[in-house]
């Protein structure tokens, strides 16, 4: 049995209907407040910092597809250069890693190094666009392409020097001696920025710090090359003469506690200063150094080039000399010679050679020639910190100094002048580095080169014949 039920409509007023028209208009216009408030804060409030996000998709997928501009050396072999991908993406390669130190990388994970980071605006040809502009290239499709940059650096002379430091660790500059050009910068061990992505890990954490730019940034005892600053200082003020024949029988400095001495007797007792500076130790400095005194050959150190600041595009640090008032007889007589409390990175020792290279007057160094099609206007300026005819002088030293080496190390014969020596590491039980700087061709000189080879021991066997090879390579035109 079934049974039919109605339901009857419950009639409604106007002023319901109106009413409830009413209530939905109202919620949906706290609604429409809600979602315009919550667009406007994300969309103008924290538009910026949204897009910034390193992990905001679309700012990643542009970055993909930004051709930044070529890096150049000298002569306009590629150093750095994009090249076209899959789906309108550029790739970074690198096609001299050897020049990694100076060139630095760019990686869409691990940002930017170097000469990629210090130009990366113009690298990436990012130009200020008003917001027309900016909707056109973004509905156009239209992506950057960056500016190429022109550097110093000669990649020939640059991949020599890479190969002779083979698996040893240390650095090398070369430098042009009148305008400061820096020709070459290697720092061993160093990295690829070519697999930089899958090398993050061991780069970050490894003992051999390979991101460390040696050249421009290690900061290493001189040992017997600062005598080079001693000699320059000596003649300049005046103290003694290359000629100048000293008297020493013992061949110890009694006058400062505890005494200095050579690890040795002298080769003779009585030498010019030429002759001394020759010999792998003379507390000959030592005196000189007392003579001279600590803060005195301390602001020759600076003016030659130690401790100086350095207006280059890349990280660099400077050198450590003891501050005014802290200088006592046995740091003076100490550092003179070789062994005081003193440290240099490479950079500045080259810049010593070419200081003295170019007839006392210090260059400044530089590493960029051009910024897209306009050269680079260089801060600083050549300084004549010591006379001519004293820059001769040890020129002069320098080549007795190489032919006396060469002879003990059976060095080619080259048009080279240059100093070599040992330097204390500080590691307990570790040979000690050892150190070349000089510069050629003797008559005219055109290049300054440091080499310093970590834990090499004997310099004129380790680090001179790297020096000479390098040299020749940057004499015949790379």
């Amino acid at each position: 049995m079934s049974a039919d039920r109605r339901f009857d409509a419950v009639p409604v007023s106007a002023e319901g209907i109106e009413l409830q028209i009413r209530r939905l208009g109202a919620v949906l216009s706290v609604c429409f407040v809600i979602v315009a408030l919550g667009v406007g804060y994300w969309g103008v409030v924290r538009a910026q910092g949204l897009v910034a996000r390193t992990d905001n998709p679309r700012l990643i997928e542009a970055e993909r597809r930004i051709r930044r501009g070529d890096i150049f050396d000298r002569w306009g072999r590629p150093l750095a250069r994009s090249e076209p991908g899959a789906n309108g993406v550029w790739n970074r390669v690198y096609p001299a890693t050897e020049a990694a130190p100076v060139v630095g990388y760019s990686s869409i994970n691990h940002g930017t190094g170097g000469i990629e980071a210090a130009y990366d605006v113009q690298i990436r040809g990012e130009q200020p666009m008003d917001s027309l502009d900016r909707l056109a290239a973004d509905l156009l499709h239209l992506h950057t392409f960056g500016i190429s940059l022109t550097l110093t650096l000669d990649r020939e002379v640059q991949r020599t020097a890479y190969e002779e430091m083979g698996i040893r660790s240390g650095a090398i500059v070369v430098l042009d001696v009148q305008s400061g050009d820096i020709v070459a910068m290697v720092s061993k061990p160093t990295f690829d920025p070519n697999t930089l992505e899958e090398d993050w890990p061991l780069l970050q954490y490894s003992l051999d710090k390979r991101m460390l730019n040696r050249a421009a940034q290690g900061l290493y005892p001189p040992g017997l090359v600062f005598e080079t600053i001693t000699l320059a200082a000596v003649l300049e003020e005046g103290l003694v003469a290359p000629a100048t024949v000293f008297t020493d029988e013992l061949g110890v400095v009694l006058t400062v506690d505890p005494p200095i001495s050579c690890p040795s007797d002298p080769p003779q007792a009585h030498a010019t200063l030429a002759e001394a500076y020759t010999w792998p130790c003379s507390v000959l400095f030592a005196r000189l150094g007392l003579q001279l005194g600590g803060e005195r050959l301390a602001d020759y150190a600076t003016q030659l080039g130690v401790g100086r600041s350095f207006d280059l595009p890349i990280d660099v640090s400077s050198g450590q000399l003891l501050e005014r008032g802290m200088w006592s007889d046995l740091n003076a007589a100490r550092t003179a010679m070789g062994r005081g409390e003193v440290l240099v990175t490479p950079l500045e020792m080259a810049l010593v050679a070419a200081t003295l290279a170019n007839d006392g007057r210090r260059p400044a160094p530089g590493l960029v020639l051009a910024v897209g099609d306009q050269p680079y206007e260089r801060a600083g300026e050549t300084r004549q910190v010591v006379r001519p005819e004293v820059a001769r002088q040890v020129r002069d030293i320098l080549s007795q100094a190489y032919e006396t080496g060469r002879r003990s190390a059976a060095l080619p014969a080259a048009s080279v002048a240059g100093r070599a020596g040992s330097a204390e590491s500080g590691v307990i039980g570790a040979p000690p580095h050892s150190w070349f700087i000089g510069l050629a061709p003797r008559e005219r000189p055109r290049y300054a080169i440091a080499v310093i080879v970590e834990h090499g021991s004997d310099g004129w066997r380790v680090a001179a014949p790297i020096a000479v090879e390098v040299l020749g390579a940057a004499l015949s035109g790379g």
